[in-house]
């Protein structure tokens, strides 16, 4: 693949991404009852799901800076492998495929985001 055809592949996986997690953060953040549900589903406590929301919001905003979305998408990648485990732990296993697919997009732009004298 040539440079220009990665280069917007990787910023639609950054839109994908800031919207998903946007989307997603502000909903924990705001305490919507589906998250809540979802979270004491879990048997996570309620503190935990604002944390988790406040730390993809963060993350879809560092997606979006060039210096710092490496770090994001692998702190977001990091809570997606957190999300798969506890989907495949009390959920149906198709439950877990969201979660999936935004974790392969953020190892994308983890990988086509880092500084090139890096491995």
């Amino acid at each position: 693949m040539n440079a220009k055809t990665l280069s917007v592949l990787t910023w639609i996986a950054i839109a994908l991404g800031v919207v998903a997690y946007a989307a997603a953060g502000t909903s924990k953040v705001l305490g919507a009852e589906q998250m809540a549900q979802g979270f004491t589903h879990f048997n996570l406590p309620l503190w935990f799901m604002t944390f988790i929301g406040a730390c993809e919001i963060l993350g879809a905003i560092g997606l979006l800076i060039r210096r710092v979305s490496p770090l994001a998408a692998v702190c977001l990648a990091i809570i997606m492998v957190g999300a798969i485990y506890m989907h495949l732990t009390y959920d149906a296993p198709p439950m877990a495929v969201p979660a999936a697919v935004l974790l392969v997009l953020m190892v994308f732009v983890a990988w086509q985001r880092r500084p090139r004298g890096a491995i």
